[in-house]
């Protein structure tokens, strides 16, 4: 009997196959009621849509990993069935069989790991005793069987869910798989009624002291609960808030030693095993489950935020940036960066920018806008490349009509018997954007698409995921494709499968953009990306995070009509025939007074180059070609809707590309900081930015109680957010002004300062005047003031700080003309001196403390600030003041090597 193949139950397995197929899943045949395909070859094996006869009488598998990208979490006992929902991303294609439902839930894996099965199995069985089996991650290497089939047990197989599979990145799922097994293996062996208060009590314990956030920690105790139909579940996940108060608190609580009594005889092999599936590492002494940087962490501040130069941009798309970020209340960089992205892909290989001496440049771009979950990345990369998707699902609607206008008239070909007529052409779908991040996928779609696509992706770690992929027993991978097609070069591709075994792209151009987390950026650059080029191809922007504000302002409509026409006349633009029969880029040269302009700033550029060092001098070469680019975006973009397009670049459009290059250069400076930061660094550097958010919001201040009310559930106690605070001084990034004042109860309640650093505000906050008195009190540390004669009150000239340690020192003068040099405090308490001069001193303190703590920095270097009329004039030997103002920012952030 046939039937709906999306239907459960009996039916013919070749209608299933062509169901799957259509899905761009690969099924494989496989021998009735097992497991096993057909033929040696089965891993190779890719279903032709137009003979389906393998599927014949046989039951049907869908293969894992790389062909499809398709992923399957087998959930192999009832446990590991009851805690999926706790761990696993969501999806909609999940399946099973009556005796086991929903123990198959399917994901497509951009990474799908290079291994078969990942499996997690309960230690107390033998290795082939498979009732053991917990759950496993099955990918590359592996098929598991699907319905209409039936299980080798003579049960039918049922799709619970038959709609797409979820989406998650490789690290997700196993971290998730690790939590189901861990969970599910405890719950198997969860000791009775009467002790299931103390075994959970001793799990939340175990868990914060491995160093799990406390939601976390209640999400693990509510899946074990629910494996065990634990009736008081919600009094479990409770008492986890107050076990992390007692850890928090220095009393004592239970954990792994405990548990494992609980558990009897097999406890230690079973706790053992599931910290070992954990990651968990095992740490002595007391551990405070609440974050703080420890005593080791180094807080290198990165350099200050400069806001995007939109006016760069070619209009209308300088418009959309401008009211697109005011209208989602985000920094312009979050649309600029998918801006320049989608821009250069509608110009793709139509145009090409020479610069003379055989040095051309296509419209190539790779943006990753990097930001913190919410920080409204994923609108502002919507609002930009949702012009471009509009347009694609125009194209594929008429392509559709296109395949069935096809189809008749080949059937009417067919049908005719002439053999004079003419076979009508299989119709071509033109790719404006694709998701997919494989060569092989890329490579056929530009064949077919030579003004090349953007790869657009809301979130870039499956893009970065990809190019460690390992293929073949070669141990190649995909990244020196992608680099050749940055530059829009040739592309050769050898297909094992497929009518095309050949794949030859001459003009193989992707431009890239998506978003990216910090952290998830970092753990993604490794050294193999610096040191191939591929970290400095990528334009990256981390602008700072800001409260969600809302606002009832909207992109005007004017503007979007604009973005639309302007987008679809680079889109009508087309490359030009070669000599060969082929086709290439148009060129379009610079003009006379563009070429001035351009090598002004290629000689500028040129020297900030060769005085930059390692990783940023490499992002920095790239970016000289970037400058070309951005000045070819700028061109075409805004002559091509009069027809200018082909016109020399002029003038505007170099000095706007060089802008940009320039601004994208600081940039990478200020991001490459965060590149092999250390977890207590990056942990520092956390803590500095939710402090410094703070105290924006309480006069420049933080209080522990503040810092507590701002995230209870991390910082249980006063005493937490205290320890955390202090840790922050100890790190010399900041200290407590003064005692202190009583609170509520008599609480002394401290003040802590953030010191003045190039990422941290550079003016005393709430003081509009232009100079503050120095007191005792606004400077808590320094030695008491001295008494001294008013007639002889010296004239601070300048003063000295040694970044070893040495204690500050001024150089006066007194009436008399005699100089000298003693400490600050005896001069400078209770006189009169600019902000500028006040944050002298403070960075001074900073740079000491940075340079004492830090076993990289063993030489002294000094700092002089002379205090003038007209405001301190900084001098670093060595150094050059970025811009000559009279009145120059008085941190790190305003110098340049």
């Amino acid at each position: 009997m046939t039937i709906d193949p999306h239907a459960n139950g009996v039916l013919d397995t070749r209608a299933a196959a062509a169901t799957y197929l259509d899905r761009r899943f690969w099924p494989v045949p496989v021998w009735p009621n097992t497991k096993k395909p057909v033929g040696n070859g089965w891993t190779a094996f890719r279903a032709d849509p137009t003979d389906l006869t393998p599927f014949r009488e046989r039951a049907i598998g869908l293969l894992l990993g790389d062909p499809a990208n398709l992923v399957d979490v087998d959930l192999d006992c009832p446990e590991a069935v009851a805690v999926a929902r706790f761990f696993l991303p969501p999806t909609e294609m999940i399946s099973g069989r009556p005796s086991a439902p929903a123990s198959h839930w399917w994901y497509r894996c951009p990474d799908p790991p290079k291994k078969a099965a990942e499996s997690f199995a309960d230690p107390l069985f033998q290795k082939e005793d498979v009732r053991g089996m917990v759950v496993e991650l099955r990918s590359t290497g592996g098929q598991t069987v699907v319905p209409p089939s039936r299980h080798p047990g003579g049960e039918q197989l049922a799709w619970d869910r038959n709609g797409e599979p979820g989406e998650a990145a490789a690290d997700v799922l196993l971290a998730a798989v690790r939590s189901i097994a861990a969970s599910a293996l405890l719950a198997r062996y969860w000791p009775g009624r009467g002790s299931r208060h103390f075994a959970h009590l001793a799990l939340a314990g175990g868990l914060l002291r491995q160093g799990w956030d406390i939601t976390r920690v209640e999400t693990f105790v509510a899946a074990v609960a629910a494996a065990t139909d634990d009736e008081e579940t919600a009094d479990r996940v409770r008492n986890v808030a107050g076990t992390a108060d007692r850890i928090a608190g220095g009393e004592p609580a239970t954990g792994w030693p405990k548990l494992i009594d609980l558990l009897g005889d097999r406890g230690k092999a079973i706790v053992d095993t599931v910290r070992e599936w954990l990651g968990a590492k095992v740490r002595t002494g007391a551990d405070n489950s609440s974050p703080s940087a420890t005593p080791d962490a180094k807080y290198v501040p990165l350099a200050p935020w400069q806001p995007f130069p939109t006016d760069a941009l070619p209009e209308p798309w300088a418009s959309l940036v401008r009211q697109g970020a005011a209208a989602l209340g985000c920094d312009e960089a979050y649309l600029a960066l998918p801006a320049l992205a989608v821009l250069a892909s509608a110009i793709g290989n139509t145009r090409r920018i020479f610069l003379g001496r055989q040095w051309s440049e296509p419209a190539v771009v790779w943006a990753a806008v990097v930001g913190e979950s919410g920080s409204l990345k994923s609108p502002a990369f919507a609002l930009v490349t949702d012009f471009l998707k509009d347009r694609q699902g125009h194209l594929i609607r008429r392509y559709q009509t296109d395949v069935a206008q096809y189809l008749a008239d080949l059937a009417a070909y067919n049908g005719s018997g002439d053999e004079d007529a003419e076979k009508p052409a299989k119709p071509t779908l033109r790719r404006l954007f694709c998701a997919d991040t494989t060569i092989e996928q890329l490579a056929g779609i530009l064949q077919e698409n030579p003004r090349g696509v953007l790869v657009a992706r809301d979130e870039l770690a499956g893009w970065l995921g990809s190019f460690a992929r390992y293929k073949g027993k070669g141990g190649g991978t995909d990244l020196p494709n992608w680099l050749e097609l940055h530059r829009a070069g040739t592309v050769v591709v050898d297909r094992k499968t497929g009518d095309v075994k050949l794949v030859y792209v001459p003009y193989a151009a992707a431009s890239v953009c998506g978003g990216i987390q910090p952290g998830v950026l970092a753990a993604h650059m490794s050294r193999e990306f610096f040191d191939s080029g591929l970290t400095a191809r990528i334009l990256l922007a981390y602008p700072p995070r800001r409260p969600k504000v809302w606002t009832e302002v909207d992109v005007h409509p004017d503007t979007l009509a604009a973005v639309g026409r302007n987008l679809d006349a680079l889109l009508a633009l087309d490359l030009e025939p070669d000599p060969g029969g082929g086709t290439r880029p148009v060129r379009v040269c610079l003009s006379p007074a563009a070429k001035v302009a351009w090598v002004a700033f290629y000689n500028r550029w040129g020297l900030r180059q060769d005085q930059a060092a390692g990783d940023v001098a490499a992002a920095f070469s790239k970016l000289e070609a970037y400058a070309a680019r951005f000045a070819l975006l700028h061109h075409v973009a805004g002559r091509v809707e009069g027809g200018g397009d082909r016109d020399p670049v002029g003038v505007a459009s170099v000095d706007a590309g060089a802008a940009l290059a320039e601004w994208f250069g600081r940039e990478a400076e200020r991001v490459y900081g965060m590149f092999g930061e250390s977890e207590e660094e990056a942990d520092l550097r956390a803590l500095v930015d939710l402090v410094r958010r703070l105290a924006d919001r309480n006069g420049g201040g933080v209080t522990s109680r503040a810092l507590q009310r701002s995230n209870p559930r991390t910082y249980r106690t006063r005493d937490a957010a205290e320890a955390a605070l202090e840790s922050l001084v100890t790190a010399g990034v900041g200290y407590w002004n003064g005692e202190g004042k009583p609170g509520r109860g008599g609480v002394v309640l401290r003040r802590l300062l953030l010191c003045p650093t190039p990422d941290l505000p550079d003016l005393p906050p709430d003081d509009d005047n232009d100079d503050l008195v120095i007191t005792n009190a606004s400077v808590p540390d320094l030695p008491p003031k001295r008494s001294a004669d008013p007639s002889e009150s010296p004239i601070v000239k300048d003063f000295e700080f040694d970044t070893c340690g040495i204690s500050p020192s001024i150089t006066t003068e007194g009436k008399s003309g005699k100089s000298g040099k003693s400490g600050v405090g005896q001069h400078l308490l209770g006189k009169t001196v600019s902000k500028t001069g006040w944050w002298s001193i403070q960075a001074s303190r900073a740079a000491s403390r940075a340079a004492a703590n830090s076993s990289r920095s063993r030489t002294s270097s000094r700092w002089r600030r002379c205090l003038t009329p007209s405001g301190p004039i900084p001098v670093r030997s060595g150094w050059t003041p970025r811009r000559p103002t009279s009145t120059p920012k008085p941190t790190a952030s305003g110098y340049s090597r």
